[in-house]
């Protein structure tokens, strides 16, 4: 008669062990890491089996060329476009799965199974098996300024820096990167009404260069991102008078042209005021000057007072064009909670006047539906993009504008045509981050279908940005560098999507390192190749004096590729130039925006003790030696460097990471000697043609 089930309560035994524990037949607690791992200091790679029942042996990669009967999802580049073909076997109705072919056993599910649930799955058919999920980055509460808890979501950088800093702290311990005082606070600058107060009757004189200055700025950082603002408006903006006030009214204003009438707006002479007040204020944000700072919080300041005058009763254009501005200062000043409330405002009054309606177009005459639509165009990528970058969701949820956006005239200029490539491919994000990162249907087919989305994009963009024939014919003009700084934000934005739906299967091949030999599955390649790109973009126009300091979305796009560069550089074994000078690329462009923008230089100093971390694992590395059996016991490097008459011995101007870099320069790729498998025990990216493949080439920038 057989023995009776003891209760869990009774058990005496773990009912799961580690991969140690398990392999030297030893008692294992059942935590990670167990007992029996911190007394031999394996605390690092403790993990729990979490093998179904009866299969707790290796199974062989099933992903051989040979094996029968497996489905194969893969998607090839053919005739420069990219289809997924899957190979007929089996039932129709069992999902496509792309399988990673890896040299030992895969890493367990980083949410792992209950026994229970391990025991389910052994009664499951081997055919019907789910493969393993792909998890995005978790979502997070972090503090305010004021104290108060604010959500950020799994697809904001703030959340993929957690991820990083887990797997750094993994391989060398608490570092500076991985352990400080700011972990659970978001940072958010100082409210401008705490900094300083000003009269309502306060005048601000600009002269005529400085309003320039201020306008070809203000065109420069919005160039491809909003457009609201007609001919008529951009006529006034270039005759204001040299004393910008609140009192003084705009000679346009009385004998406001045929244009400006026939807009729905009829709205006093204030609040046209006041968006004229917020482009000088943008455009000053550029300016590290104390002058413009000034002046910045001064036209701020009087705008946002008469943007609440009327304690928003009666929503109109002006409206959805001044909250929108505003939503971009603050962008600029490092409010992103701020900002997403003013988008939200300006969403609002944008769908109470129908400006996502088809029907409210039929209403005006077409000279004027193409204004109208440049500015709900404009609301719609502000609030997903941004939405898309804190992890949250969009205020434009809901709407379409595919048909709207059909029905825009082709003669329009080139602004509007890099907005509406701008809107798709934000469109795009947005699907990306409500799919992977809230729906949590994260699988490498899903990954594939969205790239494939991106791709379709790319390929029915209205006007391509490889060629540099329209910059050559407009010159060394004001009007190049505005249609530069449109192909910039563009492909950006596309590096960005790519490394947005692709960085899940990246995060699952840094957990998964439990092997000696793994390789780099095609799609997180591509998240590496779309984070180098994006990085080395940037990095070209600060070069060439493209950038402004005050680029708002760059510098978030920036460092969210920075970060996918930075854990490459720390778990290669052998370094890559070209992600190595990318990543010092994604570091330079933040420092230019530091020197304005606190919010950058919070994201340098984040890259910069990444960068100090991945110079001490190689650091370690390479005094590990190639041999277990000795180790080096004395050295004069540290004699040297102490010594006072050796004027060649440590140099505190010299960073750490310059001295590593300068390793690389040498050629060295291999900089441990003797290590065999490298950091985290990770190979060489090695490729198949039939893989993913995605012509990142197609899309320069000039």
């Amino acid at each position: 008669m057989p023995r009776p089930k003891v209760p869990e309560s009774q058990r005496q035994r773990a009912a799961e062990a580690c991969k140690f524990c398990r392999e030297a037949k030893k008692k294992c607690s059942g935590t990670a890491p167990c007992t029996q791992c911190v007394r031999r200091g394996l605390e690092p790679d403790c993990r729990m089996t979490y093998l179904p029942r009866g299969s707790r042996t290796i199974r062989p990669s099933i992903t051989r060329a040979s094996t029968a009967g497996g489905r194969r999802s893969r998607a090839s580049f053919e005739h420069g476009s990219i289809t997924v073909s899957t190979a007929a076997s089996g039932s129709s109705k069992t999902r496509p799965r792309r399988h990673i072919e890896i040299d030992k056993e895969p890493s367990p599910n980083p949410f792992p199974m209950s026994p229970s649930v391990s025991q389910q799955e052994s009664e499951e058919p081997e055919g019907t098996q789910p493969e393993s999920s792909l998890l995005a980055n978790p979502s997070r509460l972090l503090r305010s300024a004021h104290g108060e808890q604010v959500f950020v979501g799994g697809a904001a950088a703030i959340s993929f820096l957690q991820t990083v800093r887990q797997v750094v702290v993994r391989q060398i311990g608490p570092s500076p990167f991985s352990h400080n005082d700011g972990m659970e606070t978001m940072l958010e600058a100082a409210s401008p009404e705490a900094r300083r107060s000003i009269s309502s009757d306060e005048v601000v004189d600009l002269g005529d260069q400085q309003r320039l200055d201020y306008l070809k700025c203000y065109y420069t950082i919005t160039e491809g991102l909003i457009n609201i603002l007609d001919s008529g408006d951009q006529r006034e903006l270039m005759c204001l008078t040299d004393s910008i006030s609140i009192g003084v009214t705009s000679p346009f204003d009385e004998n406001a042209s045929a244009d400006k009438a026939a807009w729905p707006s009829k709205q006093s002479s204030h609040l046209s005021d006041a968006i004229r007040d917020m482009v000088m204020a943008i455009g000053a944000q550029c300016s590290s000057a104390l002058e413009a700072q000034d002046h910045s919080f001064t036209f701020f300041r009087k705008a946002q007072r008469q943007a609440f005058s009327g304690l928003l009763e009666d929503p109109d254009l002006d409206m959805v064009r001044l909250f929108l501005l505003m939503a971009f200062y603050m962008l600029g000043n490092c409010r992103r909670n701020t900002a997403y409330m003013y988008i939200s405002i300006a969403v609002r009054a944008a769908l109470a006047l129908g400006l996502h309606s088809q029907t409210m177009y039929m209403c005006e005459p077409k000279s004027h539906q193409c204004g109208l639509l440049k500015v709900w165009i404009s609301v719609r990528i502000l609030d997903k993009l941004v939405s898309s970058l804190l992890g949250r969701p969009a205020a434009t949820a809901g709407t379409d504008a595919r048909p709207l956006i059909r029905d825009l005239a082709p003669d329009c200029d080139y602004g509007s045509k890099y907005l509406v490539a701008t809107c798709e491919i934000v469109e795009v994000i947005n699907d990306i981050n409500n799919i992977l990162y809230h729906g949590k249907d994260v699988t490498v087919p899903v990954v594939e279908q969205l790239l494939v989305n991106i791709d379709s994009w790319k390929r029915n963009l209205l006007m391509p940005l490889e060629g540099p024939e329209e910059l050559e014919a407009l010159g060394d003009s004001i009007e190049a560098n505005r249609m530069a700084v449109a192909k910039i934000h563009v492909s950006c934005l596309y590096y960005f999507a790519v490394t947005l739906a692709t960085r899940p299967i990246f995060i699952s091949s840094l957990n998964s390192q439990a092997g000696n030999k793994i390789h780099h599955p095609p799609l997180a390649a591509a998240c590496i190749e779309a984070a180098v790109y994006l990085a080395q973009t940037c990095a070209d126009a600060l070069k060439a004096g493209l950038l402004e300091r005050s680029m708002c979305i760059l510098k978030a796009l920036v460092f969210s590729a920075g970060l996918i560069l930075g854990v490459e550089c720390f778990a290669k074994v052998s370094i890559d130039l070209e992600t190595d000078r990318a990543f010092q690329g994604a570091m330079d462009v933040l420092k230019f925006l530091a020197g304005q923008s606190p919010q950058a230089a919070h994201y340098l100093e984040i890259l910069m003790s990444l960068a100090t971390a991945i110079t001490e694992r190689r650091s370690k590395l390479n005094n590990a030696g190639g041999s277990r059996y000795v180790s080096r016991l004395f050295s004069l490097e540290s004699l040297s460097s102490v010594s006072a008459g050796n004027p060649e011995g440590y140099t505190e101007e010299e960073p750490s990471w310059a001295s590593t870099r300068a390793v690389t320069e040498q050629g060295s790729f291999d900089v441990w000697p003797g290590a065999d498998g490298g950091l985290l025990n990770w190979s060489e990216l090695q490729f198949d043609d039939s893989d993913l493949h995605i012509d990142w080439q197609s899309l320069s920038v000039f």
